[in-house]
């Protein structure tokens, strides 16, 4: 949290550049040995290290995640060349979210972490944490951690952090892992909006003795207020991506019916790919059409959205049943926020998190036998990274982009290229992929076939504010696609 804090202020004036990583890793230095790192007390137990070895296995796989090379990479390669940039929204949507989680990993992508592999670090930290608390029935959650480590995904930390949060405060249920519980559930929803449920548990929790919290408070105010900067800083609008806090007196800020495009995307990203919906008619679909479109279209997505929910409602029958205020207020929570995500956008992944936390609680006392455990984590791990062969599942890009694994793979991850040209976009001159529709690691400004569809869809463009200093941010200016043709669009 600290790191994502400092490299946040910084991101604001300077770009997290190798200069700046140095400094970092220098002061990170100075506080293990100040600290006598030396004298921690690793887990003495064998299990605790094969488990490591299994995470860094499964994390030397290629990324495949479609977000990893569509936002995640695009974002760490803004943060690096560019630092925060005024607007940078008007330029890519998706870059108006930048996670905490990427600017993190922009802070050490260039010297310690240049294959982006954050995310086995803090599953090493899951397992830790695990063999301190002595509840290694835990572990079973590993084989969906999995599905996440081998990228940048904010998706991971959301996961693991928030069953941290929540085991910390199951076991002790004191001031302490209230405290614990509301500064670090809302540095998540810094890494991801997605993540509310817990903040707003615990400030609950907090208010019945909210004297002994002030410290807290004061935390948490200051996260709020920098993640507001950051949202005004790239998007001009205070609770992006919900467009409610938009600030239109702002030159830079990201026009209205941005917002309701990315609202149909959203909804039209889960549709079924095998009985296609053409996108401009989708757009002209009202709610009813659209839910019974989904009705009639089960897949995969849907069905595990529709599990959670169940889930979900029968651990609000639990909680009644029990009459714990605690636990009825957070199944509250996460009904409400699978209700919210059945509106927004019906993915599976934004609501897993509630899911594990209702495993938390049931498994709290059950103790499974700790070799099965390890077997299972073995097996899932040979299978997922050697599951090349499979691309699609009951008709969703199930890990597309897998490649063949190589060992050579363990100590140089496989990283896919893409081939760019030089353009000029409106009154600046970017880099244009040509060969694939994801930008991926190509150094920025970069857009794609996907971006460019983007602004004919929106019927708008990017335009530097000052065309001589891209730090002076972008807004955006309208055309009409029917009186342009990408030969004027896209000017070699």
């Amino acid at each position: 949290m600290f790191t994502g804090v400092l490299s946040l202020i910084s991101a604001i004036f300077i770009p997290l550049n190798i200069y700046y990583e140095f400094g970092l890793i220098s002061i990170g230095v100075v506080l293990a040995i100040y600290n006598r790192f030396w004298k921690y007390s690793w887990p003495k137990q064998k299990v605790f290290y094969l488990l490591c070895l299994i995470c860094c296995f499964v994390g030397s796989m290629n990324a495949y995640i479609f977000d990893t090379f569509s936002y995640y990479f695009p974002t760490i390669k803004w943060l690096d060349d560019y630092g925060l940039v005024k607007g940078l929204a008007n330029f890519d949507f998706n870059l108006g979210q930048t996670s905490f989680w990427h600017i993190i990993q922009a802070s050490f992508n260039q010297t310690i972490d240049q294959y982006y592999k954050i995310n086995v670090l803090i599953t090493i930290i899951f397992i830790l944490f695990l063999f301190e608390i002595k509840k290694l029935v835990y572990v079973i959650f590993l084989p969906v951690f999995f599905l996440f480590l081998a990228s940048p995904s904010p998706d991971l930390p959301i996961f693991i952090l928030s069953s941290i949060i929540i085991l910390n405060w199951i076991i002790y249920q004191n001031k302490n892992s209230i405290g614990y519980g509301l500064v670090l559930s809302t540095f998540l929803v810094l890494i991801k909006p997605i993540a509310f449920v817990l903040p707003i548990f615990f400030l609950f929790l907090s208010f019945k003795d909210y004297k002994s919290f002030v410290k807290v408070y004061t935390i948490v105010c200051f996260l709020t207020i920098l993640f507001i900067i950051k949202n005004i800083f790239l998007t001009g609008n205070i609770t992006f991506p919900l467009a409610i806090g938009n600030l239109n007196f702002l030159e830079y800020s990201v026009p209205e019916n941005v917002y309701h495009l990315s609202g149909i995307d959203g909804r039209y990203l889960i549709t079924s790919r095998e009985s296609p919906v053409n996108y401009e008619d989708f757009k002209t679909w009202s709610l009813l059409k659209y839910y019974t479109y989904i009705f009639n279209n089960l897949h995969l997505s849907i069905y595990l959205y529709l599990f959670i929910c169940i889930c979900n409602i029968l651990f609000c029958i639990y909680a009644l049943y029990k009459k714990d205020n605690g636990l009825i207020l957070l199944s509250i929570l996460l009904l409400f926020k699978v209700i919210v995500f059945w509106i927004i956008s019906i993915q599976y992944r934004f609501i897993l998190d509630g899911l594990l936390l209702i495993c938390c609680f049931l498994m709290i006392r059950i103790n499974f036998n700790q070799n099965y455990l390890v077997i299972l984590c073995i097996l899932t791990s040979i299978l997922l990274v050697f599951s090349n062969k499979i691309n699609r599942l009951n008709n969703i890009n199930f890990m597309r982009g897998v490649v063949q694994y190589n060992i050579i793979n363990v100590l140089y991850p496989y990283n896919y290229k893409v081939k760019i040209k030089k353009i000029r976009l409106s009154n600046f001159e970017t880099n244009y992929v040509i060969n694939s529709e994801v930008s991926a690691d190509a150094k920025q400004p970069t857009i794609n076939y996907r971006l460019y569809k983007s602004y004919i869809n929106k019927e708008q463009i990017p335009i530097l504010i000052d065309s001589t200093n891209i730090n002076k941010g972008f807004r955006v200016i309208y055309f009409n696609p029917q009186n342009e043709n990408e030969t004027d669009f896209i000017r070699q």
